[in-house]
Formats: structure tokens, C-alpha cells, sequence
């Protein structure tokens, strides 16, 4: 066996691995990166309701301007008592909070 061939056999795996592990990380960090504004949200969701004994109507209620295309996350008011903040993770897929659950889902 060549020593080209060798190296050849050994580098190949090795990147791919790399690259599979990062494509995972930083589709994971991104999500993780978006959970964590969606909790700054419920956080402030949850003052908004004890402070006024309601929800909001929208993310403009909490000083939220969610109108750019930039901004990825939405918030959807269902009742008096429940509300839903999402944001999608491809195409038809979507990660959700429900606030009657308390935990944020994986949804198709």
C-alpha cells in the first residue's frame, strides 16, 4: 500500500467525523442560542401577567420587535391563560414552548 493511499484511507474518516461534528454542534448551539432568548421571553411573559392580570397580545406588549426578518422567534396568545413561543428548525418542524406544559417540545 502506498504511503498516499495510507494517508488517504486514515484523513478521510477523520473529516468526516469533524465535519459531522460540527454541522451537530452548531445546529445545536443555535437552537440552545434561541431556547434561551424563548425563556427571556416566558420570563418576562409571566411578569407582563402578574403585573397586569393578563397575557400579552404580542411581543410588542413586552417592548419586543420581532418585525425584522432577522428575528426568529414568535409568540402566540391562544386564550386567556395559555400561550405558545416557537421558532423553526427546518422545513415543517418546529421547536414550541407551551405555557400549559411548561417545556419546550419538538413539533412537526
Amino acid at each position: 500500500m502506498t504511503r498516499k493511499r495510507l494517508i488517504l484511507i486514515i484523513t478521510v474518516p477523520i473529516l468526516t467525523f469533524i465535519i459531522i461534528y460540527l454541522s451537530y454542534y452548531f445546529l445545536n448551539k443555535q437552537d440552545n442560542d434561541l431556547i434561551k432568548q424563548g425563556n427571556e421571553i416566558i420570563q418576562k411573559v409571566e411578569i407582563y401577567k402578574q403585573k397586569y392580570h393578563k397575557l400579552p397580545n404580542d411581543l410588542s406588549d413586552l417592548g419586543i420587535n420581532n418585525s425584522s426578518d432577522d428575528y426568529r422567534l414568535y409568540y402566540s396568545k391562544w386564550n386567556d391563560t395559555t400561550y405558545v413561543i416557537w421558532f423553526g428548525i427546518g422545513v415543517g418542524e418546529s421547536k414550541a414552548y407551551h405555557s400549559d406544559r411548561r417545556i419546550w417540545e419538538d413539533e412537526d
